[in-house]
């Protein structure tokens, strides 16, 4: 497939080699830096594809008319026109992006992600929760979970429908109170952060007997100004 001109939507991150995982948020330009000055860099920026938003030129109209006939749109029987993605379903989007794009390991590729077909809602409700526990002791921030069927809408609006919802581990509603004590402080890194505390080490004290000092303290979480 050729094409002209297209939008994609994604992010920029960076990447270790040597340690074969993303360097936490704060760390592009240091890393982009390293690229342009040194030969052989460990790490380097990678673009991370979430979307398709815009697409002409080339064979791009006829690409449409496939895709779309393939997913049987009443709404587009005929295929839209080249331009603007956002009113196709996700699943529709997501199929052009990955026609349109070839991934390159480590340098541009397509965000991860899985569907639950399921119909049954305790079956989905425990592949779901799987799949947050991978990515969270994988050190990522969580998922952000869409409808297939869904159009593409620009930030309260997408979750006001609830076609998007973000899942990260503080949203987590188990607890309504909890008192932590500071432990620690952790550095931040890269150039915007770096010499600054950026997260703090938090954690509880041992049961003990009312007005004695506690013996031990455990360490629970780290937060964040992010």
């Amino acid at each position: 497939m050729h094409a002209h001109t297209c939008i994609l939507d994604g992010e920029m991150c960076a990447w270790s080699d040597t340690e074969k995982r993303f360097i936490p948020f704060g760390s592009n330009r240091t890393v982009a830096t390293e690229e342009l000055e040194i030969g052989q860099p460990t790490r380097w920026l990678m673009y991370v594809v979430f979307d398709i938003l815009y697409l002409s030129g080339g064979d791009a109209e006829e690409v449409l008319n496939r895709h779309v006939t393939n997913t049987n749109l009443s709404q587009h029987s005929t295929g839209p026109a080249p331009g603007t993605l956002i009113t196709l379903p996700l699943k529709v989007r997501k199929s052009i992006m990955t026609e349109l794009i070839q991934e390159k390991p480590h340098r541009v590729e397509f965000v991860h992600s899985r569907t639950v077909t399921s119909t049954d809602a305790i079956v989905r409700r425990q592949q779901l929760m799987d799949y947050f526990d991978q990515v969270v002791n994988a050190g990522e921030e969580g998922l952000v979970i869409k409808d297939l069927l869904s159009t593409y809408s620009l930030g309260e609006k997408s979750r006001s429908k609830m076609a998007w919802v973000k899942m990260k581990p503080e949203y987590s509603d188990m607890t309504a109170n909890l008192d932590l004590i500071l432990l620690g402080g952790y550095y931040g890194e890269g150039t915007r952060r770096a010499g600054d505390i950026s997260h703090f080490l938090l954690g509880v004290k041992e049961p003990h007997r009312e007005f004695e000092l506690p013996s031990k303290y455990f360490t629970f979480t780290k937060v964040g100004s992010g």
